[in-house]
């Protein structure tokens, strides 16, 4: 729930549901597929400092490789 209160400062419009980030989610890359799924997310969160992923959620041209 940390997170989610880092994430809401960062970009006020994201949707959560149920405490999962719904919108905007950054593009996750595994195995030469985008992933959208929350485990994903989490791991892209773990790999990348949480600027980075922030980033690549308001800048979809950025891509995070897992």
């Amino acid at each position: 729930m940390i997170r989610n209160d880092k994430i809401r400062k960062a970009i006020p419009n994201a949707i959560f549901k149920d405490g999962v980030l719904i919108s905007p989610l950054p593009t996750v890359k595994f195995g030469y597929r985008i992933r959208k799924e929350p485990e994903f997310i989490e791991k892209a969160f773990i790999k990348y400092s949480f600027d980075s992923v922030i980033e690549a959620m308001k800048n979809k041209k950025i891509i995070l490789v897992l």
